[in-house]
This record gives C-alpha cells, sequence and structure tokens, in this order.
C-alpha cells in the first residue's frame, strides 16, 4: 500500500479485528474505560496470487456493563453486540441467525462467543477476547468483538418498509405484573404473549423489571416484570368485554410459562 498511515497500515488486513482491538485499547489507555466503537472497512482474503476483497462490518465494546434481572454483568456486553447484530439483520428478508459454539477463531476466549449464521452461511462471530490477547495488549477490562461478513450479508435482499395508516380509534394500554424464575427470559415472555395472536395487538414491551437481593418484595432467583400490552383496531372503538376477554388468555399464558400474576 502506497503511502500507509503507519507501518501496520501498510498491510492488506485479513480482518478488521485487529484494529478495532487497538482503538478500544488507545482508550482506555487514556481513561475512557466505557467505550462502544465501529468500523466498516476491507478486508482482504486468498492468496498472493488471488487476494479476494470484502466488505466487513467490525464492533468493539468494553466497560459500562450493567447486570439486569435475566443477565449478569459478565453477559451483559455479549447480548449488548448480540442486540445490535439482530438489529442489522433485521433489516435484510433472512431465516432467524443460528448462533453456534462450535469452530470458534482462537481470539475469543473459550465458551465466550459463537458464530452466526444465516440460512446455513457463516456471516458474522462475536466473543470476548481471549484473556492471552489481553494479557499481550495489557487490557485491563473485558473486550467483546463482532465482525461482519458484509459479502455474504449484502446477497440477501432487504426488507421492504410497510407504511401503516394511523388508525382514528383510541389505543388502550393494559398492564401486566408478574413474577417470574430468573430462568425464564423477557424473549420467552414476549414469544408466550404473542402466540396468541389478534389484529388488534399493536404493541408488548417491558415497562420495568425488579429483583430484590434481600428476598423480600420478591424472592431469591426470581424478579418481578411489569409489561404494558398496547391494543387498537384500524375500524372500531374497543370493548370493554373483549378487552376483558384478551387480557385474561395473556395471564393464562403467563401463568403456564410458570409467572405468578400480582394483580
Amino acid at each position: 500500500m502506497g503511502n500507509p498511515l503507519n507501518e501496520e497500515a501498510g498491510n492488506l488486513r485479513p480482518s478488521l479485528l485487529p484494529g478495532m482491538v487497538t482503538m478500544l485499547a488507545t482508550n482506555l489507555n487514556r481513561d475512557v474505560n466505557d467505550v462502544r466503537l465501529y468500523e466498516m472497512g476491507t478486508r482482504f482474503t486468498g492468496s498472493t496470487a488471488t487476494v479476494v476483497e470484502e466488505p466487513s462490518l467490525s464492533l468493539g465494546a468494553t466497560g459500562g456493563a450493567r447486570a439486569t434481572a435475566v443477565v449478569s454483568e459478565a453477559d451483559a456486553l455479549f447480548y449488548e453486540l448480540k442486540g445490535a447484530l439482530e438489529k442489522l439483520f433485521a433489516r435484510f428478508r433472512i431465516a432467524a441467525p443460528v448462533y453456534s459454539q462450535t469452530n470458534l477463531p482462537s481470539w475469543i476466549e473459550p465458551g465466550r462467543g459463537a458464530t452466526i449464521s444465516i440460512e446455513g452461511q457463516i456471516v458474522a462471530v462475536l466473543g470476548e477476547l481471549s484473556s492471552a490477547e489481553a494479557s499481550k495488549r495489557k487490557l485491563r477490562q473485558p473486550v467483546w468483538l463482532a465482525e461482519v461478513n458484509l459479502a455474504k450479508l449484502f446477497a440477501f435482499p432487504l426488507r421492504t418498509p410497510v407504511a401503516h395508516e394511523i388508525s382514528r380509534y383510541q389505543a388502550v394500554e393494559r398492564d401486566f405484573s408478574f413474577v417470574f424464575p430468573d430462568a425464564v427470559t423477557w424473549a420467552a415472555v414476549e414469544a408466550r404473549i404473542r402466540e396468541w395472536s389478534t389484529p388488534e395487538l399493536l404493541r408488548v414491551t417491558p415497562v420495568e423489571i425488579f429483583r430484590d437481593p434481600k428476598g423480600k418484595a420478591v424472592d431469591t432467583g426470581h424478579y418481578s416484570l411489569l409489561t404494558r400490552v398496547v391494543f387498537q383496531s384500524q375500524e372500531r372503538t374497543l370493548r370493554d368485554e373483549e378487552l376483558t376477554a384478551w387480557s385474561a388468555q395473556i395471564i393464562l399464558g403467563l401463568v403456564s410459562l410458570g409467572g405468578k400474576h400480582r394483580a
């Protein structure tokens, strides 16, 4: 490469991740402890005879991890990066991504990452930087990385945005307060509510999650969840009796999931 910015930049990069780790380390060395970065660029694979150029996306995160009722502080950055990747994947008309812990690259700490496949192709890898690499670079806190093969991802068609007509009829909110075992995730709660599907079910969101470390208000190993469900019709005003029936079905579904209803 002619006139590189530095000696390292004169090489063709087979991955964007070494550069991402360097940028994270630079921030940490300057006492910036909570860092979220991304880079889009080109990586080069193949051989000296045939060089293949591919667009790539790298993500990096360190610090600022917060435990929740269902996610430990040690795993929080995994789910943060996973969420960012799934928002990207949601832009494409693809099957749900599949996560696997087999054949992980050596830079990932054992048991602390995953490859991500879409329709049989590995399109991304996500994981915590191995302790050996972190020690070599004198990193003083965990670093999480992800890299996406954009060439494979861009081969899938984009979703077509759909604009929905705004309803003239008032939306109705219903709140549901439950206590769940720690093993029950928000994804499972949302899925159970949506299993019972009516066209008037507009939105499902978590409003408040509470855990009592002393086990007084909420038993140890459990958490309290306040969920808000919004109903709205495009054609008419909703009736009290149908809202009551729908709410009863949601309560039965969440009880069957292992939840205890708090009226």
